[in-house]
């Protein structure tokens, strides 16, 4: 009775294996197995297609290895070995050469054996669609802003600016004439028309924040360079702008992005930070993969700040400047703190880019 007892435990042993690796293979999601150091032990089919291995190939694969961004992989193992568990981590996966997919994965840790040998696993997510529609949408408010500016700009500078340079052209004629006599009146008109040359810059400035015309008619570079020179002037900060000559040729969407960016920057160095000096450095490189990135490195010597103050606020700049990087599946690094100014790096896949403007074609 007991060898029957023991051949029944078996075969239902053997019948609950079956199941349980006939669910984890017929899974929609990738599950994964891994070992105490990140090594897959098994991946289901939906895993071997999301990262295009086979499973001889995935056995020399490191999941923490495969992870896109700098400190992800850290952060990672930091918060499962803490709680035991993760959930909906968002990461960047690279699955397959040269593309990094949004993910999210959701995992726990697994004791096995008698001496408790940690186990991880979990099911990954690819969120690329849904992340391409969200950077759709970020687009196009993005868009609509950027138009809606550049429309206020244009109305601005064609009613109020040639209004006031009407008034200008009236008070000159006046002292040309010699309508005015009195000296009352000279010192009148002299000052009325300083106040209207004063409103005629503030509106200069004005527009050229809402909708800088060199930009859409010389580009980022000659833009940046007049942006640059405007905030020398106005706050005595000195600037070092190296764009690399490769730089060119760039949409012109992607070129008010980059500006808007660095003038975000610009603004909260000079104004907040009181920074003296701002280094301002774009090149356009090509990965080990040979894939395409732009590249901007950005720093200054303000007073700096704690980034999860910033982060935390409800400061509209950086969202936006997050939101402009994000709708190209772009990176962000900020690191800063008080005492030690700002540096910030970014980095937007031009390959990913010009995709997504073809396809938009």
């Amino acid at each position: 009775m007991e060898l029957s007892s023991d051949r029944n435990a078996k075969k239902l042993n053997m019948g609950l294996e079956e199941r349980y690796k006939r669910l984890f293979d017929e899974a929609m999601e990738p599950i994964f197995v891994l070992d105490s150091s990140g090594y897959f032990i098994d991946l289901n089919k939906a895993g071997l297609r999301l990262f295009k291995y086979s499973s001889k190939e995935l056995l020399r694969v490191n999941l923490f290895e495969l992870f896109c961004e700098n400190g992800q992989a850290e952060l990672f193992i930091k918060e499962i070995e803490r709680l035991g568990y993760v959930h909906n981590f968002k990461v960047k996966l690279i699955t397959q050469v040269n593309i990094c997919s949004p993910c999210v994965i959701s995992a726990h840790l697994v004791k096995q054996g008698k001496r408790g040998i940690a186990r991880i696993q979990g099911s990954i997510r690819d969120i690329s669609e849904e992340r391409a529609q969200e950077n759709r949408e970020i687009r196009l408010i993005i868009d609509t802003q950027e138009k809606e500016r550049k429309k206020l700009a244009i109305d601005m500078h064609e009613s109020l600016g040639q209004q006031l340079s009407a008034v200008k052209f009236y008070l000159a004629t006046i002292k040309k004439c010699g309508i005015a006599g009195s000296p009352l009146e000279l010192d009148s008109l002299s000052k009325s028309n300083a106040a209207i040359d004063h409103a005629l810059i503030e509106l200069g400035n004005i527009c050229f924040n809402l909708m800088p015309g060199t930009l859409y008619a010389f580009g980022l570079r000659q833009a940046l360079r007049e942006l640059c020179k405007k905030m020398e002037m106005n706050f005595h900060v000195r600037f070092a702008l190296k764009i690399d000559d490769n730089v060119v040729h760039l949409k012109k969407q992607l070129e008010v992005d980059v500006f808007r960016i660095i003038e975000e920057f610009i603004h909260n160095s000079v104004r907040h930070g009181q920074a003296k000096k701002v280094s301002i450095e774009i090149n356009h490189l090509l990965s080990a993969q040979h894939s395409e990135f732009l590249f901007i490195k950005l720093t200054d010597d303000g007073g700096g700040f704690i980034p999860s103050d910033l982060f935390n606020s409800s400061g509209t700049g950086l969202r936006s400047v997050k939101s402009r990087i994000a709708s190209y599946n772009g990176v962000f690094a900020l690191e800063s703190a008080p005492g030690d100014g700002t540096r910030c790096a970014i980095q937007i896949p031009l390959a990913v880019y010009n995709s997504s403007m073809q396809e938009e074609k």
